[in-house]
């Protein structure tokens, strides 16, 4: 029989997605804590299993909050917004643990954590045009199915961006084919926010003047997307970069040696990391658990735009950056270039491909920073090096912990693991791991 009207839930557990689900695991609940009694409305089924959402909570969790978004419990942009904070990232941490603690970590990390409101510089908005109501609605996309949130504000987003939801709706509605905008992109740098609008039509003269006008009033800038990447230019202002900047401190760990500021240029479609302050204060500690010296010859895998790789570059005098995407190495090139940064360089290749040869006894010192899938085949590789030291930047726990097992295996020890606090109020997961080769000492 399906179930389509309300029922009471007791919530046994919390999912590694967010998701409650009760003692028999048969339901899935959006919006609700561990050990909570809520009121679920169903929405679909998947996978045999009912997937709900919380309409009213009976006994609530020490751990909820009133969420700061009246579209919380529906938008896909948040999954936790009604979890404290501080119980957020203790989920979180709890989830490396688990998956850790098998391989007996020499230190805990304390967590990195930073601003939780309007920390969120890199998004993608959805567009859509509601055909019944005759009006656009532009924001993230609704946990379950297609539609659009309609919401006046997104608490997550960096300011200006946040408060411009209703604006940017408005604007399409004004512009001369405004079914055929799918998304927005948004990028957002120290010194300025950029929206990039993929529109699937000729935009005209009087389309154009739209945008201009909404660039200057709202002070961003504006990029035209009609086809692939490639296409993306800048609309507004006129005779500018098309690059953002942001900053990045660089403690040394010399007392010789003076702290530096680091200036990283990146066009609004390039890959950074989500959120500014987090991503400083990673880059502090992937550099304090690297122990650099100038003498260390470094490998960083997986470089993108060289985030990591010039703050390491601004100590050691042998610095190599690898990443397969060819924009981001010119990127890269670019920012080592801006920076008059002379001690490093920049290879695509492809760290996925079979037979390649990274010729890792060049290395002390190696950072990886992978995709979701991990780095599981270089890692097989640096087992067999003679490389000291390695620092894992991870976005996804579970292959973190595939490529743990692999490097401790293979003669590593996990000196050092923790997370941090990358994107709050989601169920994302950022971690740090440090491995050291057996029988020697990290500091």
């Amino acid at each position: 029989m399906k179930r389509r009207e309300p029922f009471k839930l007791r919530v046994a557990s919390l999912q590694a997605d967010g998701y409650g689900v009760d003692e028999n695991a048969n339901v899935l609940v959006s919006g609700a804590l561990a050990g909570e009694e809520v009121t679920a409305q169903p929405v679909t089924r998947k996978r045999r299993r009912l997937i709900t959402r919380t309409i009213d909570v009976h006994e609530a969790s020490k751990d909820r909050t009133q969420p700061l978004c009246p579209a919380a419990s529906l938008c896909g942009g948040c999954s936790l917004q009604h979890m404290l904070p501080e119980a957020q990232i203790e989920m979180k941490e709890g989830r490396v643990q688990e998956l850790l603690a098998h391989l007996k970590p020499g230190q805990w990390l304390p967590p990195l954590t930073a601003e939780v409101w309007g920390y969120r510089r890199k998004a993608r908005l959805g567009v859509r045009h509601v055909a019944k109501r005759d009006e656009v609605l532009v924001g993230f996309r609704e946990q379950h199915g297609g539609f659009i949130a309609d919401t006046d504000r997104c608490w997550t987003l960096a300011d200006p961006v946040g408060h411009l939801l209703k604006p940017l709706a408005k604007l399409v509605e004004s512009l001369s084919e405004p079914t055929r905008l799918p998304q927005i992109e948004v990028a957002v740098g120290d010194d300025t926010r950029a929206l990039v609008f993929r529109h699937l039509f000729e935009m005209t003269q009087e389309d154009r003047k739209h945008l201009v006008q909404f660039a200057k009033h709202h002070n961003v800038a504006v990029f035209l997307q009609p086809e692939g990447p490639e296409s993306c230019s800048r609309l507004w202002p006129e005779d500018e970069s098309n690059f953002l900047h942001y900053l990045v401190n660089v403690v040394s760990p010399r007392e010789e040696n003076p702290d530096q500021v680091i200036r990283m240029a990146f066009h609004p479609l390039d890959f950074v990391q989500v959120n500014g302050a987090i991503n400083r204060k990673m880059v502090a500690e992937v550099i304090r658990l690297l122990e650099l010296k100038k003498s260390d010859r470094v490998l960083d895998a997986f470089c993108g735009i060289g985030n990591f790789t010039l703050p390491i570059a601004m100590i050691c005098d042998d610095v190599l950056g690898i990443e397969s995407v060819a924009s981001s190495i010119e990127r890269a090139r670019y920012n080592a270039h801006l920076n008059g940064t002379k001690r490093v360089r920049f290879e695509v290749a492809d760290l996925y491909a079979e037979g390649l040869d990274l010729s890792l006894a060049a290395y002390d010192k190696v950072l990886l920073d992978p995709p979701r899938t991990g780095a599981e085949r270089l890692c097989g590789e640096l087992v067999g090096s003679e490389v000291e030291t390695i620092v894992y930047v991870s976005c996804n726990p579970d292959t973190l912990a595939r490529d743990a097992d692999l490097l401790v295996a293979g003669g590593f020890q996990l000196s050092a693991a923790g997370v941090a606090d990358m994107f709050p109020h989601t169920t994302h997961v950022e971690s740090i791991a440090c491995f050291t080769r057996c029988g020697r000492t990290h500091g």
